[in-house]
């Protein structure tokens, strides 16, 4: 399946946020998202992601 896109700019490599680099453009963002990276996770057939929500919440 097509795969979601966040508005903005990716973050800029040399100064990440503390937490998940997309947090500050990401609509599903949370606390959690604020104090700590996620994990990569397998998905599907050679794909990963990185998020606390699963799937279904994103959905």
């Amino acid at each position: 399946s097509e795969l979601a896109t966040i508005p903005g700019n990716p973050p800029n490599l040399l100064r990440l946020p503390t937490g998940c680099p997309f947090r500050p453009r990401c609509q599903y963002a949370t606390d959690e998202c604020a104090r700590h990276e996620p994990p990569l996770q397998a998905f599907s057939q050679g794909r990963l992601r990185a998020c606390f929500r699963t799937a279904e919440e994103l959905a």
